[in-house]
């Protein structure tokens, strides 16, 4: 079960596991300012560059709910 939590005002979502917590990777990449917007101003985070980062960082994503979400703790 995941929770949402406010993080300067961005939606995280956040589940705990084993005591940790595990962090989506795309609430929480648009949380720390990697968004783009469209023509009439809805903000979205910036997939492609999300996952660069996790590429360049050699961070592995944990996968959950059948494929549905990934996090990083």
């Amino acid at each position: 079960m995941s929770d949402i939590i406010l993080f300067e005002g961005n939606k995280v979502d956040i589940i705990i596991e084993n005591d940790k917590p595990l962090f989506e990777i795309y609430s929480t990449g648009a949380a720390l300012g990697q968004v783009k917007k469209n023509n009439i101003g809805t903000v979205y985070p910036r997939k492609e560059r999300i996952d660069e980062n996790l590429g360049s960082a050699d961070i592995t994503p944990c996968v959950r709910n059948g494929h549905k979400k990934a996090f990083i703790n």
